[in-house]
């Protein structure tokens, strides 16, 4: 009976030493199983999350006066590029290389409006000397119709103030509602994590 006990115990003492061994082999191997499978150049191609780059897009502002903007938002190359125009607008933007997704309509009241929105913006006064803009004061800059300089240093302006607080989704929904337009929030949601770094790289055409 006691050598039937003790082979028993040793048949249990082993096979709780291999079911050890077997769960410490498994624990340290796991994680290796787990992991991403790597590439030839180490990357791991399984597990990495990768931001969605949204489509570039092309938006024309126009002014009732017939001057505009057409904007390139260029995401895969992470720039902003802008073509200015006087008069015309919406006939020179057509010869542009670029598709125009979107139409935005202004009236006078919309960039003393953004202007306001934005915290104001900063242009060189008659004087040289740089001065904060408001609504009341880019209204009266904008009362009479602006020059090709005059357009191109407002742009900048903007643009500027653009690089370096970018815009939130309530910017855009004021956008969306203070403009003629077919473009929607659900369209501009997307661009939002990406428009501070693009106007920090605008171009003008």
């Amino acid at each position: 009976m006691k050598k039937h006990t003790r082979a028993l115990m040793a048949v249990l003492l082993s096979f709780t030493v291999l079911a050890g061994a077997l769960t410490l082999v498994g624990i340290l191997l796991l994680p290796a199983e787990l992991a991403s499978p790597e590439t030839e150049a180490g990357e791991n191609i399984i597990g990495i999350s990768y931001d969605d780059v949204p489509s570039n897009k092309g938006l024309l502002f126009l002014a009732e006066d017939g001057s505009g903007a057409f904007l390139y938002l260029d995401f895969s190359s992470i720039r902003a590029q802008c073509h200015l125009f006087s008069d015309n607008a919406e006939e020179q933007a057509a010869a542009l290389p670029y598709y125009k997704d979107y139409t935005l309509y202004m009236d006078s009241s919309f960039l003393p409006l953004l202007c306001d929105r934005l915290g104001g913006i900063e242009m060189a006064d008659k004087s040289g000397e740089n001065s904060l803009y408001f609504s009341s004061s880019l209204a009266d800059f904008c009362k009479n119709k602006l020059n090709a300089e005059q357009r191109l240093q407002l742009c900048i302006s903007f643009f500027d103030k653009i690089a370096l607080e970018g815009l939130s989704s309530e910017d855009f929904m004021f956008i969306i509602e203070e403009t003629n337009t077919s473009l929607s929030y659900s369209v501009c949601y997307d661009w939002i994590p990406h428009i501070k770094e693009l106007f920090c790289n605008y171009i003008f055409g």
